[in-house]
């Protein structure tokens, strides 16, 4: 056994040992925070998901698909300013391999918030603009404004996360989002419930954003301060403006996109679309955006280190897979008995199939997207670029053809067909770290997301007999999700546990 993993095997202070080399200090403290955090990471976003599924269940029933729809927009409308919300500094600090300096945090505050600023006066100033083109009224304008309040807030909380991020506390970064949601999802039912309509939406964005700063400075405080050192920005640009680029190229392709058929579907047809989007990314939020916010900072710190950049980034596929591809061949394969069996979820159901379809598709970039946050964390910028207007130009292609083929199921379908090139990254990561694999990691966990989504499609008549035929159908897919894993792969299964350093060695 290395040094490397008996100091943490054996969960020894690093901190107090001398006869291992500075190198071996920092990359167990690397890995024990990396691990210690992405465990409470997911654990806390499991608790944030199960309080975002179970109001979006009520919101399901309380609000109707235009409602959900007028949402979905303005959700869109905020995420092309918040582009502009981010010059790429915090990706910049949380990516540089040196500690940032005051004046570095300072001007990244300064700049940010003053953006921010520029950003709620922008969208006020427009109002002529949203009540003509979109047909906002009163109710719809005022959740706009409130969620360009939310960039100020977001400001004022970017530097204590990043210097939580750099610190890899992921299990105290998490906090503030556990509260923010807390806030957010409670408020918004109560007040659906009471009738608000979509004004729920724009108290609890509102509530949501002052709690999160609160609950921020509440853990990480900072020399907070103004600054503007040409220097420092123009250091901190050079990888920031790509990064950024590459989140133009994103909102483009997702948000500038969901505006567009928001102006050609109409409200209901997209609260339909919106609706399956966001009931198909819960599995990815929880397993693979869990991951994600801690591989980011991790492997940029590890960059240099082949080998452990190597390990590092087949365990996250393994971990991935693990848990999003059985999640998301669930819900495409037992959705629509579902949806049949719950009256209260009728007015849904013309959704149904894009849900599924939307699931597959993230299934894909559920692999893909730890790939490209690779290509990022090791500098390798510019491949995501191009990626990104590869899909960018996929999307706005080849999606209004399919959509003026088949309906609004038509985003599902292109979506699908795009999420086909996720293979493409992998080939990126290959040559810039030439010794990972990718098949060993993810041969059972494919398998067994195989047979569930047969298990539900094939039996889908069955399951829509009864809640007890339904509850039969998933029990059967997970123990057979847990035989291919667990069983045929139980020495990968086995070691990849033990490898995390967390629990004891199991006897063979």
């Amino acid at each position: 056994m290395s040094k490397f993993d008996e100091i943490i095997s054996n969960d020894q202070p690093v901190n107090g040992l001398e006869f291992v080399d500075s190198q071996v200090v920092e990359a167990a403290t690397i890995k024990r925070r990396s691990v210690v955090g992405a465990i409470a990471y997911v654990f806390r976003t499991f608790a944030i998901q199960i309080i975002a599924i179970l109001a979006n269940i009520a919101l399901s029933i309380f609000l109707g698909p235009e409602e959900y729809g007028v949402y979905y927009l303005v959700v869109a409308l905020i995420g092309l300013f918040t582009f502009l919300s981010d010059i790429g500094l915090a990706a910049t600090l949380v990516q540089k391999k040196d500690d940032p300096t005051r004046q570095d945090l300072r001007t990244t505050f300064t700049v940010q918030l003053g953006l921010a600023i520029l950003i709620v006066l922008i969208l006020v100033a427009l109002t002529p603009y949203w009540q003509l083109t979109q047909g906002f009224g009163r109710a719809e304008l005022a959740l706009l404004y409130a969620m360009a309040f939310s960039f100020v807030m977001t400001s004022l909380r970017t530097i204590p996360s990043i210097l939580l991020e750099r610190e890899l506390r992921f299990d105290l970064v998490i906090i503030p989002a556990l509260v923010e949601n807390l806030v957010f999802y409670s408020l918004v039912v109560f007040l659906a419930w009471q009738g608000w309509g979509i004004s729920s939406y724009t108290a609890a964005v509102l509530a949501r954003g002052i709690a999160g700063v609160i609950a921020t400075y509440s853990i990480k405080r900072w020399p907070i301060g103004f600054a503007l050192d040409r220097r420092s920005l123009k250091s901190l640009l050079g990888f920031g403006v790509k990064f950024q680029a590459n989140d133009l190229l994103a909102r483009i392709k997702d948000d500038l996109f969901i505006v567009f058929l928001g102006w050609w579907l109409g409200r209901e047809q997209l609260g339909y679309v919106g609706w399956a989007k966001r009931w198909s990314t819960y599995p990815y939020q929880l397993t693979v955006q869990s991951v994600l916010s801690v591989t980011f900072p991790t492997f940029s710190r590890i960059q240099s280190d082949q080998n452990l950049l190597k390990k590092a980034i087949e365990k996250s596929i393994y971990f991935i897979s693990l848990m999003a591809l059985p999640m998301l061949a669930g819900i495409a394969g037992f959705i629509f008995p579902l949806l049949a069996l719950l009256p209260q979820f009728a007015k849904w159901q013309p959704a149904a199939f894009s849900l599924a379809l939307f699931a597959l598709q993230i299934s894909f970039s559920s692999i893909s997207t730890p790939l490209t946050n690779t290509l990022m964390a090791i500098g390798q910028i510019n491949k995501n670029l191009w990626l990104m207007t590869f899909w960018t130009i996929l999307t706005w292609t080849i999606t209004p053809l399919c959509i003026w083929q088949f309906g609004f199921n038509g985003v599902a379908i292109a979506s699908f067909a795009i999420g086909l090139t996720s293979i493409i990254p992998a080939y990126f990561v290959k040559k810039a770290v030439p010794s990972v694999t990718f098949w060993p990691h993810l041969k059972w966990q494919t398998l067994g997301a195989v047979l569930i989504l047969l298990i539900g499609w094939l039996g889908r008549e069955f399951w829509s007999q009864s809640l007890w035929w339904l509850l039969s159908g998933m029990f059967l897919s997970v123990l057979t999700y847990a035989i291919i894993v667990i069983g045929a792969g139980w020495r990968r299964f086995k070691n990849e546990v033990q490898s995390l350093g967390v629990i004891p060695k199991w006897q063979n």
